[in-house]
């Protein structure tokens, strides 16, 4: 029998994650087949690995000493050192092309710490997996230093057993929404590369009496916060903003009691809120942008409507009147995006890869 690949992974996909992304990823990487183990930046000993599976390398801005400059350049020298060694010992470095930049917008030392460690990190990558081949296509794009790295295509999955199914009429009730109203819903983190306050401004516009944008998330940025809520004031009370956590449960009944969700974030090459979204059978309203385009052609029954970006009110408008004349029937096909099904996939491309 073979040995089991060894995965050193990071994220390694912790239960008490919020995203359960990658916990579904390497739903297939069991024994005998496969072992993976967390790395973490600033453990004390790195483990022996065939393959070190980056998700995030923005990573070393999270956790413990965020703030402070010398512990994030101390996690991001182990970084690389650990992708050194593992590299010198016949291992392959495997890096995921989430985001083509952080969603942190990375100002003075953070600025100059990502840029040096970032292309130290990218010089060493061995193998990259893309959630579609348009969103590889841009991250290789972005970073010319990988322009000859192989590359794998694994989509991202639906998290159908993830969130629970809420009735509408419970969800509506629990967020206060009145019968007869159409609700557009953006929810999720507040963050500035979401262009909310954009998609604000632009159902502003071409809104009706009986609709509403219902924007639901935490908020990390207060000035983003205050700048949504000055939109709202003008709005009548069809623009509402719900600043706070959402817990599994509340995020879940925050996209049902909405009728379609929207993103318009363009800056992004991926988006598990999407796939939400069409796992708890809502239509979504998104850019052409990453893996969109893909997830559109992927799943039909009209679930996914794409725009061109920038959002304009025009166009905003022909997509909500299109989605509540001949809104799509029954589910979604999730099938092509089962979680285990494409984590056997990813771990077969890694045995490949560590073989090479």
């Amino acid at each position: 029998m073979a040995d089991p690949l060894r995965v050193l992974a990071w994220p390694a996909g912790d239960p008490s994650d919020l995203n359960p992304y990658v916990r579904r990823m390497y739903g297939a990487f069991r024994a005998p087949a496969a072992s993976v183990t967390a790395f973490r930046p600033l453990m004390r000993r790195i483990p022996a690995a065939d393959i070190f599976h980056i998700h995030w390398p923005e990573g070393i801005f999270e956790g413990s000493g965020s703030n402070n400059p010398a512990i994030v350049a101390a996690k991001a020298a182990r970084v690389l050192n650990a992708a050194r060694g593992i590299r010198r010992s016949g291992g392959k470095l495997v890096v995921t092309a989430h985001n083509v930049t952080p969603h942190r917008d990375l100002t003075g030392w953070r600025h100059r710490v990502w840029h040096a460690y970032h292309a130290r990190l990218l010089g060493q990558i061995d193998h990259l997996i893309g959630l579609s081949a348009a969103s590889l296509e841009r991250y290789r794009a972005a970073h010319p230093a990988i322009a000859a790295v192989a590359g794998t295509i694994i989509p991202h999955p639906h998290y159908r057993e993830d969130y629970p199914a809420i009735p509408r009429a419970e969800a509506r009730a629990a967020w206060a929404i009145p019968d007869g109203i159409w609700v557009l819903g953006m929810i999720g983190s507040l963050r500035p590369s979401k262009n909310l306050v954009e998609a604000a401004e632009a159902f502003l516009a071409i809104r009706r009496p009986d609709e509403m944008l219902l924007i639901a998330g935490e908020a990390g940025d207060d000035d983003i916060a205050a700048q949504l809520a000055g939109v709202a004031a003008r709005s009548d009370g069809t623009i509402r903003i719900v600043a706070g956590p959402l817990d599994d449960m509340r995020f879940a009944s925050a996209i049902a009691a909405c009728d379609a969700c929207m993103m318009n974030q363009i800056s992004t090459l991926n988006s598990g809120t999407a796939l939400v979204t069409l796992s708890l059978d809502r239509p979504l309203l998104a850019p052409a942008v990453g893996t969109l385009p893909s997830l559109a052609a992927e799943i039909a029954g009209g679930w996914v409507t794409l725009f061109d970006p920038p959002l304009a009110p025009p166009a905003l408008r022909a997509s909500i009147d299109t989605l509540r004349t001949s809104p799509p029937g029954g589910r979604p096909d999730l099938e092509p995006l089962d979680p285990m099904r494409l984590s056997e996939a990813m771990l077969a491309q890694f045995k490949k890869v560590a073989s090479g």
